[in-house]
């Protein structure tokens, strides 16, 4: 493949690397790729080859940050890239909305995507249900806890940062409109059925 169009379909987007998520920074003419592993942050270089690098067919989700969270999804775009980025996705915060200090770092996070809290989301790593409701309520905030779910400190329940339901001494209680929701909690997390 010709060097000008790998740097055109992989720079400034996140892709897989020997199956991790890495956001790719550039590559250089030499086809040195310079990436940040975002489970660390740390900045490393190696040399190109196409089949370590693949397209991130990932499920996206909810993005936990530091008082609230958000729901990254896909925008149907034409582009030339592989990868995931700001181009090719969008964001919605559940309805309580977010701090200024999380709009911040939430553009910080689709500037550079370089950051742990994407990591976790692209890894499905999420807190239970009850320690995110702990955190919420300690935080006056919100957790997702499942790529599709998040609860706030009020005891509200999110769908894809729709409000869906409420907790009630830690079960589940859906909208009436929305009890066909139950089928995608997480395993092990209490509802009302």
């Amino acid at each position: 493949m010709n060097p000008r169009d790998i740097t055109t379909m992989y720079s400034r987007s996140v892709v897989l690397y020997q199956g991790e998520p890495i956001y790719i920074r550039y590559i250089t003419g030499a086809l040195m790729c310079i990436y940040t592993e975002m489970s660390t942050g740390y900045i490393k270089a190696t040399r190109w080859a196409q089949d370590k690098f693949k397209n991130p067919a990932i499920r996206l989700g909810y993005i936990n940050l530091g008082q609230g969270c958000a729901y990254l999804y896909r925008k149907p775009v034409r582009q030339y890239r592989v990868g995931l980025s700001s181009e090719n996705t969008s964001v919605r915060s559940v309805d309580m909305g977010l701090s200024d200090h999380d709009k911040d770092l939430l553009q910080s996070i689709r500037r550079d995507w370089n950051c742990k809290n994407i990591y976790d989301t692209l890894t499905g790593v999420y807190p239970s249900f009850e320690d995110a409701y702990r955190e919420a309520m300690d935080i006056e905030g919100a957790r997702a806890f499942d790529r599709q779910f998040a609860v706030d400190w009020g005891g509200n329940i999110y769908y894809k940062s729709e409000l869906v339901g409420n907790a009630e001494d830690g079960v589940i209680v859906f909208l009436d409109s929305k009890d066909y929701l139950r089928n995608n909690l997480p395993e092990g997390v209490r509802n009302d059925s």
